[in-house]
């Protein structure tokens, strides 16, 4: 006799469910996965409920609106969705010491569709893993007209945490926190490991990441970083510690591609940009608008920048605006003022500049 038909309730995840049964379900589905909103820390364990995406081309979608609490996605494969539908997911980084993401990807690709906000955990989002290797790859695309806002990253006080300053603790996988002393946590978005990491922010997606006690994004060790910012997308890195940051572990090179689109990148607590003098690439073009104001140290420091039909503004900036910098500009306007230093000091060439 034929198998029965898995039930559709099979494919639903609550929060009185244990992570083996979490995972037995995620592993059965075969057709979206519903995640019932509430607390997914699991009651009596230092632990909280992992969604694995181990299978490739999963979908999962929270409830509209839905409030999750501990909630964090392990992204092992390609092609997996998550549909935010306005959900928020609290990481009670602040209270209970969760030192986790929202959303891990080691390697592989997680697209995000409809609206997600990620608060009060220790970092919002990981790209690689620690012992990540050149061949690896970890992408997260926001879909057209998608929206991730990151808020309120912190780290964890002291000594207290509940994983050891470890994620993902005792997978080929994991990722150090505390012990790796790279310098970032409590930022929203950071890379791990020798691989190969890409955020893309597709057509008239937003991207938002604000009020972390460390850097809106983090780059280190990474092969490549990229962050694509296609036509009519919106990025916003506004008041944390500071905005793209590629400090202490080099990332090998980072291309920031802003093509028809917005980046702002102000009012952070120190540095705008901060690169190192590695092929890190500010590509600005097809009538974009970029604008690194009003930080409280150097706006721009140490890129290769190429504006082509476009504007950047680096200006207001506490310290200098963009410093040992490369520009080529071509039919655009850039603004370097009222800076507490030197506006524009050019001080290497664009290697880059046939790319």
């Amino acid at each position: 006799a034929e198998e029965p038909p898995i039930n559709a309730d099979d494919f639903t995840i609550t929060p009185g469910m244990t992570q083996e049964q979490v995972d037995a379900a995620v592993d059965a589905a075969e057709g979206v996965i519903t995640i019932q909103d509430g607390n997914y820390g699991i009651d009596g364990e230092m632990n909280h409920i992992k969604i694995n995406l181990d299978n490739g081309n999963q979908t999962v979608q929270l409830e509209e609106n839905g409030s999750y609490q501990r909630l964090m996605f392990v992204v092992l494969t390609e092609g997996n969705t998550l549909i935010g539908n306005g959900a928020t997911i609290y990481g009670d980084v602040s209270t209970v010491f969760n030192q986790s993401p929202a959303i891990y990807i080691p390697y592989g690709s997680l697209n995000l569709n409809g609206n997600l906000t990620i608060d009060d955990h220790d970092y919002g989002v990981i790209l690689g893993f620690t012992n990540g290797t050149a061949d690896k790859a970890a992408e997260l695309c926001i879909a057209e007209n998608a929206r991730l806002e990151i808020v309120n990253c912190k780290s964890v006080s002291g000594n207290n945490t509940y994983d050891n300053g470890v994620v993902c603790a005792g997978t080929d996988y994991f990722s150090y926190v505390d012990t790796q002393a790279d310098g970032t946590r409590g930022s929203g978005i950071t890379t791990k490991g020798k691989g190969y990491t890409k955020v893309t922010v597709s057509e008239s997606a937003e991207l938002s990441i604000t009020d972390c006690t460390g850097s809106a994004i983090y780059s280190i060790d990474v092969s490549n970083f990229t962050l694509d910012i296609q036509k009519d997308a919106k990025v916003n890195l506004k008041s944390n510690a500071q905005g793209l940051n590629m400090n202490t572990d080099y990332s090998g090179s980072i291309d920031v591609i802003v093509d028809h689109a917005k980046l702002e990148i102000t009012n952070n607590r120190s540095n705008g940009i901060t690169g190192q003098a590695k092929p890190y690439l500010l590509n600005v073009k097809n009538q974009s608008t970029v604008t690194v104001d009003n930080n409280g140290s150097m706006g721009i420091n140490n890129f290769f920048i190429k504006v082509e039909d476009s504007q950047l503004s680096v200006s207001n900036n506490a310290s200098h605006g963009a410093t040992n910098v490369a520009l080529d500009a071509e039919n655009s306007t850039i603004v370097c003022s009222d800076n507490a230093y030197i506006g524009l000091n050019i001080g290497k060439y664009n290697q880059r500049s046939e790319e």
